[in-house]
């Protein structure tokens, strides 16, 4: 269903950040908002699921591999810059700059989606849509913001509708009228683009991009079962999207056929020696949390 989407995404943010961008155009940062919105359909499933076991299980999923990610980056170069904020990772959605491997950024903006979703679920669907709404507006004034990319992009505030959105996908539900909007948006930022108005947009109009390609596509793939093959794409998403920059940095290469193969050995490698026995004691750990919550329910006196 979403593994070999989940990689294609992956792939378009190593090929961005290998240099593969032209006149502006930026996969990597359509392959973001897509990201978010598939985050937003998956993490309702699993919130709605977990109960009060989503967050412990979302930093089980995430801080493992980012963790020795970092790790790696602090001995194979012998240092590892602000180290703080990289370690703790939510800083990093309000300071870019301070990211020791680019896409970290966005994996602390998606931290902050985490944080919000058992608020959200609780919400009904037609809150959920004001949430959405009053994100679209702030991501829409954003080139007249100061820190306008801050607003429409590396903040949490300007993509979280592509997170809701893809709740709601989750829900069965729908944002009528969203991407019309979008579309609206995405002309109006390249006609000022093109008349050189003053007010950056160029970042707006590859969110605006994103998020007309990623909305129909997940919608889709929804009604799709998955396959052998998307089911192992999908267990090298998360390490070719945090481990692709780190390959670059270590080895110095700069063929992008040796890019690509490098991280995805390494991208193996991950999944095989970090990954996947990190995932089976999140699962066992899952499996008890539920035995213990079935418990303690048992126990509770009849009304």
């Amino acid at each position: 269903m979403f593994g070999s989407y989940r990689f294609l995404l992956a792939m378009l943010v190593a090929l961005s950040h290998f240099g593969l961008t032209k006149a502006g155009f930026h996969p990597g940062q359509w392959a973001v908002v897509g990201f978010y919105l598939l985050s937003g359909y998956l993490m309702q499933k699993q919130a709605t699921k977990l109960g009060s076991w989503f967050l412990p299980d979302r930093l089980l999923r995430v801080l493992p591999l980012f963790w020795a990610a970092l790790l790696a980056l602090a001995l194979g170069t012998g240092a590892l810059r602000h180290p703080l904020e990289n370690l703790t990772l939510l800083p990093l959605a309000y300071w870019k700059s301070a990211s020791a491997l680019h896409p970290l950024w966005s994996l602390a903006v998606e931290m902050h989606y985490y944080l919000l979703t058992p608020l959200l679920i609780r919400l009904d669907n037609g809150r959920l849509r004001l949430v959405a709404w009053a994100s679209v507006a702030v991501f829409a004034v954003s080139p007249w913001l100061p820190y306008s990319t801050w607003w429409a992009y590396t903040g949490p505030l300007g993509t979280l509708f592509a997170y809701v959105v893809g709740m709601l996908v989750a829900r069965r539900s729908s944002m009528p009228g969203l991407l019309p909007v979008i579309g609206a948006l995405l002309v109006a930022y390249a006609a000022g683009k093109i008349l050189q108005v003053d007010a950056p947009s160029g970042i707006n109009i590859n969110v605006c991009i994103g998020t007309l390609a990623a909305l129909p596509m997940v919608r889709w793939l929804a009604t799709r079962k998955e396959n052998a093959l998307g089911s192992r794409l999908g267990t090298l998403t998360y390490p070719l999207f945090l481990l692709h920059e780190l390959v670059h940095i270590l080895t110095g290469w700069s063929s992008l056929p040796a890019l690509i193969a490098g991280s995805l050995a390494a991208s193996w490698l991950a999944a095989e020696l970090i990954e996947k026995p990190a995932d089976r004691l999140r699962h066992r750990l899952r499996l008890a949390y539920g035995r213990r919550v079935t418990e303690v329910a048992a126990d509770q006196p009849a009304a």
